[in-house]
């Protein structure tokens, strides 16, 4: 704050005097919290069970505060820790872990820290409890079979009908040769049977594939009809607007010569 002293003759030189604000002490900070090491393994072996409990998901508010609850009932002798103090610490006990690891691999020793094996196993435990599989699962997976049962009868169904329809479009000369057993038609000339007797898979799918290009050709060809029938159809459509067009102005024009007669 300034205070300025007005001169009282001209000698006098005016003076202002100002007082500066008196400085606050800086709060104190408090120690951080004593972890003995009873608390601290209670602590990861807290943090290690509600991890692997969310699979290994993060941590929120109420998850820490459950954490500190099980490190307290583990260790009543001592004074309870909060859910802040247990993240914190829990975060300082990872870090510790990850130096440690790498100072152990550039010198290519073991760890001496106290805690290096619970932390160790925790984080590379394979131990994580599995969910039970919800009955939508068990719905989802009943229904994706059925579908795909679904889809294997019919393309069964069409392979038979394609390979009775070939049958019976191409009957086969059969000649009985003397003294020769007589072997069992092949119900599809196109499939030739292997030593076994039965048709070769490849060229069962040789055969479902031409099916499937005969019917992507018959789809080809329909779209192409329909195509020509809407050319057809807006050729008419142009002709028919045309036509009208062409007798509207020739009624104007009789009705314009009418009137000038």
């Amino acid at each position: 704050m300034a205070t300025i002293i007005s001169p009282s003759s001209p000698d006098d030189i005016p003076t202002a005097t100002l007082a500066l604000p008196t400085p606050t002490p800086a709060p104190r900070r408090l120690p951080p919290p004593c972890w003995t090491p009873e608390e601290t393994v209670a602590l990861i072996d807290a943090y290690k069970d509600k991890w692997y409990s969310l699979s290994r998901g993060s941590l929120r508010g109420h998850h820490w505060q459950e954490v500190a609850d099980d490190v307290a009932s583990r260790c009543p002798a001592h004074p309870a820790k909060t859910s802040v103090q247990c993240r914190h610490k829990m975060e300082k006990l990872r870090k510790r872990y990850r130096a440690d690891i790498q100072r152990s691999a550039a010198r290519r020793s073991a760890s001496s820290w106290a805690h290096f094996q619970q932390m160790h196993s925790m984080e590379k435990g394979t131990d994580i409890p599995t969910p039970p599989p919800s009955s939508s699962s068990e719905e989802d997976e009943e229904e994706h079979n059925t579908k795909s049962n679904s889809v294997k009868r019919r393309i069964n169904d069409l392979y038979n009908r394609h390979a009775n329809q070939s049958s019976a479009s191409t009957p086969g000369v059969r000649i009985k040769m003397p003294g020769a057993a007589a072997k069992p038609p092949n119900p599809n000339p196109r499939l030739i049977p292997n030593s076994s007797g039965k048709p070769s898979v490849v060229e069962a799918i040789q055969e479902l594939g031409e099916g499937f290009v005969r019917m992507e050709k018959m789809k080809m060809e329909m779209a192409q009809q329909i195509e020509e029938m809407r050319m057809e159809m807006e050729l008419k459509r142009t002709e028919m607007i045309l036509d009208s067009q062409r007798r509207i102005v020739d009624a104007f024009a009789r009705a314009i010569k009418e009137a000038q007669e």
